[in-house]
């Protein structure tokens, strides 16, 4: 699966929410997550744990760490006993981070907007237009820019990272700070 996304510092939830309800968006719901990252040679492997189901997802997906709208490669496999593949991967590979998190989740036609609360990073808005065979690449990624105008999101607010790479830079240079 495909989707081109773009993540940003952003704190102006209320503000989100009108340009949402502007662009004729629709509230899906809130939830918390819980995302265990897991060592892998290649692209980034999560366990994600929904509070609101039963089920948690094993996702694989691999990207370019740049600003902006970006291609993401994903799969997901939706993992009927979270509990018992978590022990399995734990058993297997390191976990690098655990991300938690709240998020509002918001779609807009096809583009699935994520306000979030990061435990321990603050707040960001992601944008994810899913792709399909009959989506223009370029003329999904030029709706995204036009969010980014519509949300007032400046360039200096945008960020390459996943959550669990912030994570880790925070838990370095607080580590760094404290020798």
């Amino acid at each position: 699966m495909q989707n081109i996304e773009l993540k940003a510092r952003y704190e102006e939830f209320d503000f989100a929410r009108k340009c949402i309800e502007q662009l004729g968006g629709t509230f899906r719901r809130t939830i918390v997550q819980k995302d265990i990252y897991f060592d892998c040679e290649r692209g980034r492997l999560k366990l994600r744990l929904n509070s609101d189901e039963d089920n948690g997802e094993l996702i694989f997906y691999q990207r370019d760490d740049q600003p902006g709208p970006r291609e993401s490669q994903y799969q997901i496999y939706l993992a009927p006993e979270p509990a018992r593949l978590e022990a399995m991967l734990r058993a297997a590979y390191n976990v690098r981070t655990v991300v938690e998190k709240t998020r509002e989740l918001y779609t807009i036609d096809n583009v699935r907007v994520h306000l979030d609360v990061v435990v321990g990073l603050g707040g960001f808005l992601e944008f994810e237009a899913v792709m399909t065979p009959e989506r223009d690449h370029e003329e999904e990624q030029r709706k995204l820019e036009r969010y980014l105008r519509i949300f007032q999101i400046e360039p200096s607010q945008l960020v390459a990272l996943s959550y669990c790479d912030l994570m880790e830079r925070k838990k370095v240079a607080y580590e760094t700070k404290g020798d």
